[in-house]
């Protein structure tokens, strides 16, 4: 979330002039490739911690390990926050800078009220207050989206992509297993290792499958840059 934050701020200021000097294409182009970084970084980290909830709970506490469950609720979340974060950009920098503050201030309402209701529940108890939690932010992410499309007459090309980054990920996490099936090694250390090998063969698989997304530049950015400065 930290990292798609900065990718959301560093929006506000091109966005802005683009949209200032009316460059639709780039406009256009900027607004879908954003959306496609937020996509890439946010869902497999989703997916992840939802398929790995129990050995991440088990990794980091060890003695207290039964939220595995509350943890594969939670992760949900993760993908409509980092696209509310990336829209938020969006608006503001074509100038719509009270949306964000104004959707929050309803959802924060409509939360509440699902606490007071579903927490309170014998079935639910912790999981109300994740589940009122996933709603704020499905909530959120709808209004901030439903505003954008308003704003902006192009189509947004999101959705193929998403899908084809969700297989990947799926992809990437079940190879890892197979590689890893036969090593006997502690959880702990087993857990590490291969959520490492999931990271290198998602970003492998993507390296190949997005290239027509200039995947290159998000990947080696800093050195591109550094020899360009040479």
């Amino acid at each position: 979330m930290a990292l798609n934050g900065a990718v959301a701020v560093s929006l506000v200021p091109e966005i802005a002039k683009l949209n200032i000097i009316n460059n639709t294409y780039g406009l256009n182009k900027r607004i879908n490739f954003s959306l496609f970084v937020t996509a890439f970084i946010i869902i497999p980290i989703m997916v992840g911690m939802f398929i790995y909830s129990d050995d991440i709970i088990n990794l980091l506490f060890p003695n207290a390990n039964k939220g595995g469950e509350l943890l594969k609720l939670a992760s949900f979340s993760i993908v409509f926050c980092g696209f509310s974060q990336t829209i938020t950009g969006i608006l503001q920098g074509i100038g719509e800078v009270n949306s964000y503050l104004k959707y929050i201030s309803f959802s924060m309402i409509i939360k509440l009220i699902l606490n007071l209701i579903l927490i309170p529940i014998d079935n639910l108890l912790e999981k109300g207050a994740l589940i009122s939690s996933l709603i704020y932010d499905i909530l959120i992410f709808i209004l901030l989206y439903k505003k954008m499309k308003e704003r902006l007459h192009f189509r947004l090309n999101i959705l193929i992509d998403a899908i084809r980054i969700f297989l990947i990920s799926i992809i990437a996490i079940c190879f890892s297993k197979l590689l890893l099936n036969n090593i006997i090694l502690s959880i702990r250390i087993k857990t590490i290792i291969e959520i490492f090998t999931v990271a290198i063969i998602y970003f492998v698989l993507s390296y190949f499958i997005f290239q027509n997304k200039n995947l290159k530049n998000i990947l080696f950015n800093k050195k591109r840059k550094k020899l360009k400065y040479q």
